[in-house]
């Protein structure tokens, strides 16, 4: 079995330069772990730093978001798909624990079409979360059970994992550009493959570390934070408004 890590990068030499990649086991249970570096406009020598390394890197030559920048990795993915079993997203900013991989590829061995990290679980370590990262997930994730009946404990979250077939079904379907992917896949989940077997996998939720985390979450005032939860409140309940007249109540056909 094969699994590609697909690792989202703007502007993170100094985790890239620290040795992020070469954290990822090569070989996880028996699955071959294959990581591709997609940078995302980075113009910091990320994308250098990585390729001097010996990994597979794609980049955009302006930064897009994550979302567009998931969509570009899953294209590389299905150009390579007969090789693959598993496609996994981390973020490249060292808030993803590489060890933790082994967690989310394990679920996909047992059967698992969707594995997903979830930071806030009783088991989750907290390092450094702000109570405003908190509060945002658990409003957003309060706000889709109630449209859809579905609990998902952290709908906010980049590190997940998606059997080839869940990746083939689900990933075409996004359509936000730049911020909310992480959002509109458990929508699809939940609207369009409720289905699908998903695993929500405890995972830690690191907020401190690097010196870019510790300059974003550690220097805020509390009025800066106030603003930025509801800055973030508001565009969630627009895309979540947006995704409920896209994908309405009906499951799709999954095979």
């Amino acid at each position: 079995m094969r699994a590609l890590v697909a690792v989202f990068a703007h502007n993170e030499l100094e985790a890239i330069s620290q040795g992020l990649l070469r954290q990822i086991c090569p070989l996880i249970d028996g699955v071959k772990i294959d990581v591709l570096l997609v940078n995302d406009g980075s113009n910091d020598g990320t994308a250098e730093e990585a390729a001097v390394q010996g990994f597979d890197v794609l980049s955009w030559s302006k930064n897009v978001g994550k979302a567009a920048a998931i969509k570009m990795a899953y294209t590389w993915f299905a150009c390579h798909e007969a090789n693959y079993n598993f496609f996994i997203t981390m973020d490249g900013d060292g808030q993803h624990d590489p060890g933790e991989l082994a967690n989310l590829v394990r679920v996909m061995i047992d059967g698992a079409d969707v594995g997903l990290g979830v930071r806030f679980h009783p088991d989750s370590p907290q390092i450094g979360t702000p109570d405003d990262r908190i509060q945002l997930n658990t409003m957003v994730a309060a706000e889709v059970k109630r449209r859809t009946g579905r609990q998902f404990h952290d709908v906010l979250c980049g590190f997940r994992g998606f059997s080839a077939r869940a990746a083939q079904a689900i990933i075409p379907k996004l359509t936000l550009g730049s911020y909310g992917a992480e959002l509109e896949t458990v929508m699809t989940l939940a609207r369009v493959f409720p289905q699908l077997n998903v695993a929500q996998v405890p995972i830690s939720a690191v907020y401190r570390g690097t010196q870019a985390m510790d300059r974003l979450y550690g220097e805020q005032s509390i009025a800066s934070r106030h603003n930025r939860l509801i800055e973030r409140l508001e565009i969630h309940c627009r895309q979540l408004l947006m995704m409920e007249e896209q994908l309405g109540t009906g499951a799709g056909f999954f095979y």
